[in-house]
């Protein structure tokens, strides 16, 4: 047996690409992506957290990154993921851009990025980052065995 007379997934599959092609959802994604990208370095370059964060990838698809060794960068990341919780934003480190990404979430989010990255820049230099986590330390992915 086949799946060839499954038709409704080839139709709905169909039905997508058509609506991504009429409203130019990939050219869409790229700009808000540029946006959100510009927005979050204009963040990280004004409190000079350059030492700290650095953001990498495509528009349509970023990281952030936490420097220094791996305690440390997990650390910071669980604080980051913390505070933009108690801020309503779920924050996992990667940036994935979909169609409701419009510039009032973008604004939103940098809104949310804006007071986070102050309370990391200050837990940072201040030596506190541990300190400040509420709860459990994130933990590595992929550990070696």
């Amino acid at each position: 047996f086949t799946f060839g007379g499954e038709t409704l997934s080839i139709s709905a599959a169909l039905a997508t690409i058509r609506f991504m092609i009429e409203n130019r959802t990939i050219d869409y994604l790229w700009k808000q992506g540029e946006k959100l990208q510009e927005g979050i370095n204009a963040l990280i370059n004004r409190k000079e957290l350059n030492n700290v964060i650095s953001l990498d990838c495509y528009p349509v698809r970023m990281i952030m990154n936490f420097k220094g060794n791996e305690e440390e960068c997990l650390a910071m990341k669980t604080l980051f993921q913390q505070e933009c919780a108690k801020r309503g934003v779920l924050f996992t480190g990667g940036l994935f851009l979909a169609r409701p990404h419009n510039d009032e979430v973008i604004e939103q989010l940098l809104s949310v990025y804006d007071p986070v990255m102050d309370i990391l820049k200050h837990s940072v230099q201040s030596g506190i980052v541990n300190e400040m986590i509420e709860g459990r330390l994130l933990e590595p992915v992929f550990r070696k065995v």
